[in-house]
């Protein structure tokens, strides 16, 4: 849900600078969740929600374009 408000269609950038925050921010998102799954179930589960959460990203991210 974080990732879809940070990316919406309605939001256009009005400068370079806002396609880059939004790359950044959806890369502090994907890294808060594997940290939090890393403390919750270990390093295996923190692997996984980052490859997903980075997965989820660039989709988001595709279609934004």
């Amino acid at each position: 849900m974080a990732v879809d408000i940070i990316v919406s269609r309605d939001s256009q950038p009005n400068h370079i600078g806002s396609s880059l925050a939004v790359r950044l921010t959806a890369a502090v998102i994907a890294t808060a969740f594997a940290a939090a799954a890393k403390i919750a179930a270990g390093p295996r589960a923190a692997a996984a929600t980052a490859v997903v959460g980075v997965l989820i990203a660039v989709v988001l991210l595709r279609q934004r374009a």
